[in-house]
């Protein structure tokens, strides 16, 4: 399922929005209050494989076995709950389409922080989760590892788009990341050097008894 946010101002209340039924399944409005209140934020959760790319130079079996190993990505996300007198359009009907609440995350959500960013400047930096992982060790050794890039690219990005976010300088969500998956990719390969070691030695001490 694809969820896409669209903002738009209507000048007739009384508009009747059709969507087009062979690409869109149901729409729905919903609050932008309720948006950007974090009581909705959540986290939504991705193979570690696909997200960081070890397919591309690792055999498929390696990339599914570190996937197992290291547990998934953790991804910012937003829950939307419509009321049923929310829903606009509904085709479901025709359409194998996935029940409420949905989550808002990853690229639609990196659209919506633009529009944060408009709101007010600075909220859409402030309210932004850098990914992770979700076991500790790991989350642990990726914070640490890219704390100095996150402090950094948070300053400039807040700065510029003060400065001059109208005149089209967007995009934060790519500014924000940009260099901090090379972090990821260490603290996913320190954090699999470590469980290795502690598991060698784990087994060296049981096969001593």
């Amino acid at each position: 399922m694809t969820l896409c946010p669209f903002v738009f101002v209507l000048t007739d209340p009384d508009a009747q929005i059709v969507p087009q039924p062979t690409e869109i399944a149901a729409a729905f409005w919903h609050p932008i209050k309720d948006v950007i209140d974090d009581r909705n934020r959540c986290a939504e959760y991705a193979s570690v494989g696909n997200r960081l790319g070890l397919e591309t130079f690792l055999p498929s079996w390696i990339s599914q076995t570190i996937s197992v190993f290291l547990g998934k990505m953790q991804f910012q996300a937003i829950v939307l709950n419509p009321s049923p007198h929310r829903l606009i359009y509904d085709s479901s009907h025709a359409h194998q389409v996935t029940k409420p609440p949905y989550r808002l995350w990853g690229l639609t959500l990196g659209y919506l922080t633009d529009f944060f960013e408009l709101m007010g400047p600075g909220m859409g930096v402030d309210k932004f989760n850098y990914p992770t992982m979700n076991h500790w060790d790991s989350r642990l050794i990726i914070h640490l590892l890219s704390y100095r890039l996150k402090k950094q690219r948070r300053e400039t990005v807040k700065r510029s788009t003060i400065q001059g976010y109208s005149g089209g300088n967007m995009d934060l969500v790519s500014k924000l990341l940009d260099g901090y998956f090379v972090y990821v990719r260490r603290g996913v390969l320190l954090t699999l050097g470590m469980r290795f070691v502690i598991l060698l030695s784990i087994a060296y001490k049981l096969l001593r008894k």
